[in-house]
């Protein structure tokens, strides 16, 4: 990755006029549709590094989006540091919402992804499954 692309996304993102939501939306429209996996991979890492300051501060639409769009790189994605940048981000979210029960369908994704024939959501898979072993789990007690 160019020292240049970073410096450029790092200005971008250090501009106050951007709030939480615009920042995310941006980010997560990297991740899902740029074209070189460098700065799909990129928009992860800047995703992981602004979530954990302003997950709060969104919607609870946009969280959803955020969720769905992480799941669906997870998944779909053929490079594997972004598969890993990905599944970075759902490891930070899931230390918000699992212990709140906010996303109860992770469990059953994370399980599905253990269980598949593909190595590479065999991989990705324990990364967000270490965020659960430091999480309360009471609330999977039904699941």
């Amino acid at each position: 990755m160019s020292s240049q692309l970073k410096c450029r996304a790092g200005s971008t993102f250090a501009d106050s006029r951007c709030g939480p939501k615009l920042k995310t939306c941006a980010l997560v429209h990297h991740l899902r549709t740029a074209k070189t996996p460098n700065v799909r991979q990129l928009a992860a890492v800047l995703l992981r590094k602004k979530i954990t300051g302003h997950w709060g501060k969104l919607s609870p639409q946009l969280r959803q989006l955020v969720k769905q769009s992480l799941i669906e790189s997870i998944t779909m994605e053929h490079s594997p540091p972004v598969r890993r940048a990905s599944a970075n981000v759902v490891s930070i979210i899931a230390k918000y919402d699992v212990p709140g029960g906010e996303w109860p369908d992770l469990l059953p994704f994370l399980f599905q992804c253990s269980q598949s024939p593909q190595e590479d959501h065999r991989e990705v898979c324990f990364s967000p499954a270490g965020a659960f072993a430091e999480s309360d789990l009471s609330n999977f007690s039904n699941t």
